[in-house]
């Protein structure tokens, strides 16, 4: 695989990281203990033949509790190639996708209910249009809905989105970078089905006057053992304005394997 290396160490480190500290968790389990959990969630897909593709994705999410405070690392990496050949028949590999984040939010529990956050997210997509991406911003944070069958929370709150484009060649002279203020809303949501199947929907934007991000994803996933889900997952992405013609709109279908803790 040919691609970009930052990217697949990013997510290593993370799953690397999260689970070295779940094993370093207190084993006294005392109410001052460090709770510790986690999802590592794998893709990977290849086909042959008349068109040759490699598709692979990782994502991993770890959550640390200390008292009311939550610390949650998560990021995600998706990339994939396909063989082409030049006007000379010789066979190269293209890259068709190289997208990756990583996120921090720290949660501070304000009421039952109810908390506030501080978060950070680095994110880079080449295809895109959108070399890098950083956002920071603060906010509040509601559960509407906890239950055994439902579960939902919605977050909402100002911040900060720098952003490097790509090179823009049809404009000559056009600005490479954007500084400027945004907002960040999260909608979370969960339905148990049965006692093994629940559905996923998870759905963000992040607001700026040059241009809206909106993402969401929903999935259908079936516990198999005690640590190991199959998930079923589809996604949008819509940028509204995105820079020298790119597409607004990116799709991803895919299934994945799952071990949690």
């Amino acid at each position: 695989m040919r691609g970009n290396h930052s990217a697949a160490f990013v997510c290593a480190a993370l799953v690397v990281f999260g689970a070295g500290n779940a094993l370093a968790t207190d084993e006294d389990g005392g109410e001052d203990a460090v709770q510790w959990s986690g999802e590592v969630e794998a893709s990977a897909s290849a086909t042959t033949g008349n068109t040759e593709n490699t598709q692979l994705g990782l994502k991993a999410k770890f959550k640390r509790q200390a008292g009311r405070f939550i610390h949650v690392l998560a990021g995600n990496v998706n990339y994939a190639e396909q063989v082409a050949h030049d006007e000379e028949g010789k066979e190269f590999a293209k890259r068709t996708q190289d997208r990756w984040m990583a996120s921090y939010q720290i949660d501070a529990q304000l009421r039952d209910r109810t908390h506030g956050y501080v978060r950070a997210q680095y994110d880079e997509d080449q295809f895109s249009g959108f070399n890098k991406r950083w956002f920071v911003g603060v906010g509040l944070g509601q559960d509407v809905i906890a239950n055994e069958q439902v579960t939902w929370s919605v977050e909402a709150g100002p911040g900060y989105r720098w952003s490097e484009l790509a090179d823009t060649p049809s404009i000559p002279g056009a600005p490479r970078a954007r500084h400027e203020f945004a907002a960040y809303a999260d909608s979370d949501f969960n339905l148990q089905l049965r006692e093994n199947v629940s559905v996923e929907q998870n759905a963000n934007v992040t607001y700026a006057d040059s241009n809206t991000t909106y993402d969401t994803a929903v999935g259908l996933k079936t516990k198999l053992t005690e640590t190991l889900s199959s998930k079923v997952s589809y996604q949008v992405k819509y940028e509204t304005d995105p820079p020298d013609g790119r597409e607004n709109k990116d799709t991803m279908l895919k299934a994945s394997l799952l071990l949690g803790f």
